[in-house]
């Protein structure tokens, strides 16, 4: 009798153990998973994280190299322009000093010969001399009380093409700030020089080096209002795009290199923007 309680005992006994070896195991396998999972999601946040502290220097890099490279532009851009300048000023010197040497080498107009009349000779054909006439002394002037002192000649005025060059020799420098203000100097003393929308740009990069980005901006638009068929209204339609991409403003970038293109679809500036933004 006794046995045959145990036997019923360890029959019940046996499956309630079974059972609670399954909670176990179960309550044990979720808590794994719950922790795998756990410990994949840090990883990816970790892995995240590297991506964009990656990705931020390496755009920082790119935006040194892209700013170095206009700055470059800059000034192979000014040293063009002072080099076409520069030969357009030597070649009308040459064309003076061939023009004043043909002047020289003419030969000058002979006189011809007085005629000479029958009652101009003498005997034997000879020419007669007239008596030299003497002239009366002069009379003795007093001295002057006091010598009169010359009167200083006036200062040969700065032409505009002169003051143009001196500002865009100190762009080419390095020298920003002075160049700046040299060419607001150029645009007060000329308003209605030819130069004026090349000095109008260049003003606006000599601003854009200085990282004023707003005021060139400013000067880089006067040029495209006030001469918009200029040649450099194509270069700063150019510049002012990549000014407003210093500044993150993407919408105007989209804007001003949809202008250049449809303003100025054949000029440089035009094909530059076509390689520097291909999806713009």
């Amino acid at each position: 009798m006794q046995h045959r309680r145990l036997r019923a005992s360890a029959a019940l006994l046996v499956p309630a153990l079974l059972l609670a070896v399954a909670l176990s195991s179960g309550c044990a396998g979720q808590g794994a998973a719950q922790g795998s999972t756990e410990w994949r999601l840090r990883m990816l946040e970790e892995k995240y994280l590297s991506y964009e502290e990656a990705r931020k220097a390496r755009d920082g890099a790119m935006d040194e190299r892209l700013r170095a490279l206009e700055e470059k532009q800059a000034a192979l851009s000014a040293r063009v322009d002072g080099d076409r300048e520069s030969d357009g000023r030597r070649l009308d010197a040459l064309e003076g000093a061939l023009a004043d040497k043909k002047a020289d080498t003419a030969q000058p107009s002979v006189a011809p010969p007085p005629s000479v009349d029958a009652d101009d000779l003498g005997k034997g054909g000879r020419r007669v001399q007239p008596e030299p006439v003497r002239p009366e002394p002069a009379k003795a002037t007093p001295a002057a009380k006091t010598a009169r002192k010359p009167e200083p000649k006036a200062a040969r005025p700065v032409s505009d093409k002169a003051a143009y060059e001196a500002a865009l020799n100190l762009l080419q420098r390095g020298r920003t700030d002075e160049a700046r203000v040299r060419f607001d100097g150029f645009l007060g003393d000329y308003p209605n020089s030819a130069l004026v929308p090349n000095a109008l740009y260049w003003k606006g990069e000599a601003l854009y080096a200085q990282r004023r980005y707003a005021d060139a901006i400013v000067a880089f638009k006067e040029v495209t209002a006030r001469f918009p068929k200029h040649h450099k209204a194509a270069d700063a339609l150019l510049k002012i795009a990549l000014t407003y991409k210093q500044l993150g403003d993407d919408e105007n970038v989209r804007f001003h290199l949809k202008a250049l293109r449809e303003d100025h679809p054949d000029s440089p500036a035009a094909r530059l923007a076509r390689q520097r933004f291909p999806n713009g």
